[in-house]
């Protein structure tokens, strides 16, 4: 897949140079979005892909240093082979709370990741949602999850969570 290390720098911006750099440097970067108007904050990975093979990653409403702080410890395991299933609950990602990833559905991407898009020369990398639970431990989509919580994640995914309940 081609991204951005492929390219001549010359007409890279600033903030383009330093994502570079960060790819070449520690072999992802983080971009995180602050919360605008009705907006949520989200971040995502750029370079996991390229380096890695491993989908992007992006989560909704965490401080963007947490966010950051998450995805290395991602990288680091994918990185000395951990896999992370797909569609189940994952332990291990947030302090003794569970976590799942489901694709992100394509049509997300011009909205949510348009720096990997960039990245990847306007192709299209996969990427997942790392989805976090409410203090009891509910996913958004299942019965009696915080609405509070819930609502502080947008679904990104190609069927939406309401069909995980089946």
């Amino acid at each position: 897949m081609r991204s951005a290390l492929d390219v001549p720098p010359d007409d890279f911006n600033e903030f383009e140079k330093d994502l570079v750099a960060n790819v070449r440097e520690h072999g992802w970067s983080c971009n995180a979005i602050m919360a605008e108007n009705d907006s949520l904050s989200f971040s995502y990975t750029i370079g996991f892909q390229k380096t890695l093979g491993h989908p992007e990653l992006i989560v909704f409403s965490l401080n963007g240093k947490v966010a950051h702080g998450v995805f290395w410890d991602m990288f680091r395991a994918i990185r000395d082979g951990r896999e992370f299933p797909i569609g189940q609950r994952v332990q291990g990602i947030f302090n003794g709370a569970d976590a799942m990833l489901l694709p992100v559905a394509m049509h997300h991407y011009r909205e949510h990741l348009l720096s990997a898009r960039w990245f990847y020369v306007n192709e299209d990398c996969p990427c997942l949602q790392l989805i976090w639970p409410d203090p009891k431990g509910r996913f958004p989509w299942e019965p009696g999850a915080d609405e509070r919580f819930a609502d502080s994640q947008i679904d990104l995914s190609p069927t939406g969570w309401r069909n995980l309940l089946s």
